[in-house]
């Protein structure tokens, strides 16, 4: 007997101007392989068309991941595209991707927009880097670059922060000896090209700008 499912897709849909469009599809479906059509039909295709509306891939990457990154912040605040607070985003998030428990990975997290995105002379700032992760589970990986919120400096208007993984080819060896301290000028694309990860297979963003709880520098 053939088993019907109910589909429900989750559709976010980016406006550019800050505006977002959701909607909720439920349909009745035949015996399939449900979560293949969830990932085909809404996330992966949300995941280009924001990265390339907001210009992640011509300022960062060569081309648009197609898997989503999840990321959660306490209090359930939920990376998707959308504008969050520097005091949403300051507690280290639970990540997650859709990731193979037998292949490595490489988790990092920039900023291009400093000190703002119409001048951004540090470009890219590094806010996270985590290689040789065993599946998605962040306790196996090698932290080169801790965890570190976002404050962007005052007048400086949003930034973009943006989640990105690699899948490796195989463990690797950093060589790069501060980037712990110096976070400046991180380039996400020739670090990629130089361990030879290739295009990023997931990613997500957030954009912040100052509040009043960022301190002053």
């Amino acid at each position: 007997m053939s088993k019907i499912y109910y589909l429900c897709q989750f559709h976010v849909f980016y406006i550019r101007g800050g505006v977002f469009s959701v909607c909720f599809i439920i349909s009745r479906t035949p015996d399939i392989n449900f979560p293949y059509v969830y990932n085909k039909m809404s996330l992966e295709v949300n995941v280009k068309k924001n990265f390339e509306a907001e210009s992640v891939v011509s300022d960062c990457l060569n081309t648009a991941p197609n898997g989503l990154i999840s990321v959660v912040y306490p209090n359930n605040k939920q990376v998707l595209f959308n504008v969050l607070t520097p005091t949403d985003v300051r507690p280290h998030p639970e990540v997650s991707w859709d990731a193979d428990p037998n292949c490595l990975y490489t988790l990092c997290m920039i900023d291009p927009d400093a000190p703002s995105r119409a001048n951004p002379t540090f470009r890219e700032i590094l806010h996270w880097l985590v290689v040789n992760l065993k599946g998605s589970d962040l306790k196996t990986g090698q932290v080169l670059t801790p965890y570190r919120g976002s404050g962007p400096r005052k007048n400086t208007g949003l930034h973009r922060y943006i989640f990105l993984v690699f899948q490796q080819k195989g463990s690797i060896t950093v060589t790069e000896q501060q980037l712990e301290t110096e976070r400046k000028s991180f380039n996400i694309r020739n670090f990629a090209q130089k361990y030879e990860l290739g295009d990023p297979i997931a990613g997500n963003f957030y954009q912040a700008e100052w509040d009043p709880t960022v301190p002053e520098r």
